[in-house]
């Protein structure tokens, strides 16, 4: 159930841990059973979990398990104030503020020049959309993935595109 997806996801968490953690692994609660039994191969070492989400709950469970944070559709400016929140609840909870990461993808909607009374955030011309991609990388948000699909017709245009971003982000010097 809808209302139950946190709690899931913890507890699938915690089954994770267990298969790789030592051998014998098991897992049993009302909604995982796994059998005592060898699991091989183990991870080298700790595999990423990166979780999104923005509300109280998500936010807490990222700071206690995360690696780090998949915002999506959130303001710049909100991300900023959410990943500083998100680093303080983190050392709350006994970790290093600094370890938890912050991923965010930008779908680009349109690109032509928006007036600034009307400009939706990554939206707008290349050097509007560097303006919002500068405020996340100020913010400690530590990669952007860029998309220009949904501002683009054919597969021609979506190269234009792309190029007119990159030329403004590496001008930008981000």
């Amino acid at each position: 159930p809808y209302a139950e997806r946190g709690a899931a996801l913890d507890e699938f968490l915690d089954v994770a841990s267990a298969a790789w953690g030592p051998d014998p692994v098991s897992f049993d609660n009302d909604r995982y059973h796994l059998a005592p039994a060898m699991v091989k191969p183990k991870p080298a070492r700790r595999i990423p979990i990166y979780l999104g989400g923005t509300g109280r709950a998500a936010l807490r469970r990222i700071a206690r398990r995360g690696t780090g944070w998949l915002p999506t559709g959130v303001p710049p400016e909100m991300v900023v104030a959410q990943l500083a929140q998100l680093r303080e609840m983190a050392a709350e909870a006994g970790r290093d503020p600094a370890e938890i990461n912050c991923i965010y993808q930008v779908l680009v909607q349109n690109l032509s020049e928006v007036p600034a009374s009307g400009r939706q955030p990554f939206a707008g011309s290349p050097k509007q959309l560097v303006e919002d991609l500068a405020v996340l990388a100020e913010g400690g948000v530590h990669h952007v993935y860029v998309t220009a699909t949904m501002a683009s017709k054919d597969v021609n245009e979506l190269i234009d595109n792309s190029a007119a971003i990159h030329e403004a982000v590496r001008g930008a010097g981000l």
